[in-house]
């Protein structure tokens, strides 16, 4: 089987979930089989949203391709390049701790547990401990470094805020398993997002950078973002998800169908 024939397939079972996480969601919802969980969404959201999704994945499955001018179809179902920045270490790192959960191997458990202890130490907070500030990538050792002693890479906050919510995704993945992070953490966090990063719109809503730096015209609209990974955990992040989610977006095609999965508590 040749890559584009592989591509192909993955879009077949991607539409495929789509048309049956619906039943899913609603088995769960009311109770069956397995409890009487309540969904954070009211019912009249979660079916206009799921269509809404479905409708995203079966128009943009056969095109969203990333080189079609080198005539490859290599697209955004295929994992990214990983070149050792902050965000792609934690998907690795949520890839390691879905190991674990599947195989009990303790080995994809220590090495994710890791980098989470190495990524705190790059984690600084401002404002007299209200807010966390972190690069996008830090120097890791000698091999970083140039002959001259300057880094390979550019070290910062990015000015596109997409990055950290990534970042923040592998560390409430990290707090949900019991390493690294713990409720502190995770409330400095809401607190960056909510009350520094945040324009207080709930319509509308928009972020700005993590360090409160100016845009760059590259990302004018994304110098910050929300950190969807946090809205199970605050009321008010919850809010502005709701009030700007668009489940038509291809941002959305992962954040939906967790969000409407899961339970109200």
């Amino acid at each position: 089987m040749n890559r584009r024939e592989f591509l192909r397939g993955v879009s077949v079972k991607t539409i495929a979930m789509a048309s049956t996480i619906s039943g899913i969601l609603d088995r769960g919802a009311s109770g069956a089989p397995g409890g009487n969980a309540k969904s954070l969404a009211e019912p009249g959201t979660r079916a206009d949203w799921l269509a809404r999704w479905q409708k995203n994945i079966l128009d943009s499955a056969r095109s969203r391709y990333c080189d079609k001018e080198m005539g490859e179809e290599l697209g955004w179902l295929v994992s990214p390049f990983l070149n050792g920045c902050y965000y792609e270490q934690h998907h690795i790192a949520r890839w390691l701790i879905a190991m674990h959960d599947v195989t009990k191997k303790p080995i994809y458990r220590e090495r994710g547990e890791q980098w989470w202890r190495l990524m705190k130490t790059r984690m600084r907070t401002r404002e007299s401990g209200k807010y966390f500030v972190w690069n996008y990538w830090d120097a890791a050792g000698p091999w970083d470094y140039k002959p001259d002693g300057s880094r390979k890479h550019w070290t910062g906050v990015h000015p596109n805020g997409g990055y950290y919510a990534i970042d923040v995704e592998g560390i409430v993945t990290a707090f949900e398993h019991g390493l690294v992070f713990g409720h502190e953490d995770i409330d400095r966090l809401i607190a960056t997002n909510r009350d520094f990063m945040w324009n207080h719109q709930m319509t509308g809503a928009a972020f700005q950078r993590i360090d409160g730096g100016q845009p760059d015209p590259r990302w004018k609209h994304s110098p910050g973002v929300l950190w969807t990974a946090l809205v199970p955990y605050d009321e008010t992040l919850r809010k502005i998800f709701l009030a700007n989610h668009d489940p038509g977006d291809w941002g959305a095609l992962s954040a939906t169908p967790w969000f409407l999965a899961l339970p109200a508590s």
